[in-house]
């Protein structure tokens, strides 16, 4: 993505130098177009990077949660066993 993005400044960068050659009266207008554009690339790609992290972090929250899920089942799986056993021994004694 960092490549695409140069890439495309250099070709606006090289637009704008050919634009300057042929109207120089026009100069701030192409430099402020190419200006808007480079801000307005910046912040598509830190919406977007903004986006992925919120991803991730989302990600490690829900195997975290599945995680203490799974270690709850387990837990309660081996209460459960303990108390039949236990059961189980009061019984044949009443």
């Amino acid at each position: 993505m960092k490549a695409l993005l140069l890439l495309t400044l250099l070709g606006l960068v090289l637009l704008a130098a050919v634009a300057q050659a042929e109207a120089p009266g026009e100069e701030e207008t192409i430099v402020k177009k190419v200006q808007e554009y480079v801000q307005h690339v910046a912040q598509t790609a830190k919406d977007a990077l903004s986006k992925v992290q919120e991803f991730e972090v989302a990600q490690q929250a829900r195997n975290w949660v599945n995680t203490r899920a799974e270690d709850i089942h387990q837990f309660l799986g081996v209460l459960k066993d303990k108390l039949s056993a236990l059961w189980e021994q009061q019984s044949p004694g009443q």
